[in-house]
């Protein structure tokens, strides 16, 4: 009778360890880290002072349930020289299968750019590289990181009528 009880104990035991690695691993299976991308840095205007400038970061949610909005840390780094730097949090969702575009304003400074990197007064351009985490926290993955990287050119002479992206000068 001690043998058949402990049998029995141990099957139910055996089916209930099974079924829970079964639901967690489809649980897993089925939640991803959203993807997070810069779309476009954008000069919105300049003048002899410095520039406004934007950057536009989508974040993809292609889980079937909604997500609440990451935690965004960026950072701007000109001529390599960490620059700026700010956090942004928003208390939303990102719907299930949806994105979502983050507008990061920003004013690069022309006084405290030169006096940062005295090698740019002679410089034309100005190269730049815009670096973010978001911080997510999902169900059964926990806290993700996403890393996102944007690099270009601001124009530090007149005319100021465009930004180049993702460029390198060639001889």
């Amino acid at each position: 009778m001690k043998t058949k009880f402990a049998a029995i104990t141990a099957m139910i035991m055996a089916m209930i360890i099974t079924a829970s690695f079964i639901t967690c691993d489809a649980l897993s299976g089925g939640v991803v880290k959203p993807d997070v991308s810069i779309n476009e840095v954008r000069l919105l205007n300049a003048s002899l002072s410095g520039a406004n400038m934007k950057a536009f970061v989508k974040i993809q949610n292609d889980n079937s349930i909604s997500i609440s909005f990451p935690e965004i840390k960026w950072n701007l780094f000109v001529s390599e020289y960490d620059f700026i730097r700010g956090t942004i949090e928003k208390d939303t969702k990102i719907a299930a299968n949806d994105s979502t575009i983050v507008e990061i304003p920003f004013f690069v400074n022309y006084t405290d750019l030169l006096q940062a990197v005295i090698s740019l007064l002679f410089s034309s351009n100005a190269s730049y590289r815009l670096d973010l985490e978001a911080h997510f926290t999902l169900p059964v993955l926990g806290k993700q990181v996403v890393p996102a990287t944007f690099s270009g050119t601001i124009p530090l002479k007149p005319p100021f009528n465009s930004i180049s992206e993702n460029t390198t000068d060639n001889p």
